[in-house]
């Protein structure tokens, strides 16, 4: 990959990441819209500093760290309640699932963050602690937090709602034709650049040929 060139970059993180931090953002705000605000923004504030990666870490560390910073930001002052998202993934959620939920709901941000980006996106420590813009070990010391809380709340039957937490997560993936959707809107400024260089290269070159078939009629 030409490290010069920022589309490939673009194009290879954001159909990767894209879906990721449409999870992320819909799984700690709990709804729909607070996802929906936290995207826009991102895609706002992607748009302006995306020719400037050059490589596809970079580019999947930016889109990582911008939406939990996105999501701290944005304020989710609205009851959840039954219409959480984890929650409504299922017809018919169990009583254990729905205090399992709600107990993640009651964790700190940080402490949710962290919880979500490795039980459920399965960040390793290095991505959780570049997300969470914190070191390893204060990435550990949330995501252990965490994990003791639920475990008190959930008893034996942690796993199991674990198990189910993750299912739920997983059914917030955006679709393939969303995805795309946003990628091209991101990637468009390049295209476009990129066309009217083509375009005036291609006006050179004719205007140099048209140059030169005059001077050889003048010539003749």
């Amino acid at each position: 990959m030409n490290r010069h060139d920022p589309l490939p970059v673009l194009l290879d993180s954001a159909t990767r990441r894209w879906p990721a931090c449409v999870r992320v953002a819909t799984a700690l705000g709990g709804t729909g819209r607070f996802a929906a605000v936290v995207s826009r923004q991102l895609l706002r504030r992607a748009r302006p500093v995306c020719e400037g990666w050059i490589d596809t870490d970079e580019a999947d560390r930016w889109f990582l760290h911008h939406t939990i910073l996105l999501c701290r930001a944005t304020s989710n002052a609205e009851s959840i309640g039954q219409r959480d998202v984890l929650i409504s993934a299922y017809d018919q959620p169990t009583d254990d699932y729905v205090a399992f939920v709600r107990a993640i709901r009651t964790l700190s941000f940080q402490q949710r963050e962290a919880y979500v980006l490795s039980a459920c996106e399965k960040l390793d420590d290095r991505l959780l602690a570049v997300a969470m813009d914190c070191s390893k070990t204060a990435a550990q010391t949330h995501l252990d937090q965490a994990t003791k809380q639920l475990r008190l709340i959930a008893g034996d039957s942690y796993d199991k709602e674990l198990r189910r937490l993750v299912r739920a997560y997983h059914h917030l993936t955006p679709d393939d034709a969303e995805t795309r959707k946003r990628v091209e809107w991101l990637a468009r400024p390049i295209v476009t650049k990129r066309r009217f260089k083509h375009a005036a290269v291609i006006g050179a070159i004719v205007a140099l040929l048209a140059g030169a078939a005059v001077v050889a009629y003048l010539s003749r």
